[in-house]
């Protein structure tokens, strides 16, 4: 079978400075994070910013990078992870990896020669080899906390404000409480807004909003409709 190697392309938006903070130890932390070159992983559940910050670490660094979201590790070969020793690496949800030997064999051997390897994965993850699990344990671990309702509000306002596009406090609870509740979607959904706003000449609003869920695919909404049953 032909094995894929991913075409990768980093948000353009998720950079340090558009990273919302939502108080003081976050700040202190992608501070830290701004400032190390040194091997780390970031722990957190979906949604926390963990792959909004391995972006902002690539758009950063001087260093040639490789960005891999270990989701879609079935799309490549475990070969991509050699000859990364000039490169910084940056693998996101490495928890994907767990039970797969060729993956795990190749994260175990990029570890203990690779210095400059910035990992992310959901809380609790447990790795079928112990070394590699033990490695993964003793690597300096930054933990990331999911946003309240009343911070994801916040987050999407300053977003918005940052691109230059008034959206009131109404479009965003709007947001909140129709579409797909994930960070990064919502993100993207005023990326949208943006350019539907510019296109046709008009302000966000709620019914601007209306019409860029109704141009998007469905995969999205068929989400939305599993949560909202599950919620009644």
């Amino acid at each position: 079978m032909t094995q894929l190697h991913l075409p990768i392309s980093l948000e353009p938006n998720a950079t340090f400075n558009n990273f919302y903070c939502a108080n003081n130890h976050t700040e202190t932390m992608v501070h830290q994070l701004m400032d190390t070159e040194k091997s780390i992983i970031l722990c957190g559940k979906s949604g926390s910013g963990k792959t909004h910050l391995l972006h902002a670490i690539c758009h950063q660094t001087p260093m040639r990078w490789l960005y891999l979201d270990c989701n879609n590790h079935k799309l490549t070969s475990p070969d991509i992870l050699d000859n990364m020793e000039e490169k910084c690496v940056c693998l996101d949800n490495i928890h994907a990896l767990a039970r797969v030997k060729k993956w795990e064999d190749k994260l175990f051997k990029l570890m203990l020669h690779h210095h400059r390897l910035v990992l992310s994965t959901q809380p609790h993850i447990a790795m079928q080899r112990h070394e590699l699990q033990s490695r993964i344990l003793a690597m300096n671990t930054f933990d990331l906390h999911e946003l309240s309702e009343q911070d994801q509000h916040r987050a999407l306002l300053q977003r918005s404000q940052r691109k230059g596009l008034p959206i009131s406090d109404t479009v965003i609870t709007w947001m909140q409480r129709h579409l797909p509740r994930n960070n990064q979607f919502l993100f993207h959904f005023i990326d949208q807004m943006e350019a539907e706003s510019l296109r046709r000449q008009q302000k966000a609003t709620i019914h601007l909003a209306r019409i860029v869920w109704d141009s998007m695919a469905s995969p999205e909404k068929s989400t939305t409709a599993i949560q909202e049953q599950s919620e009644h």
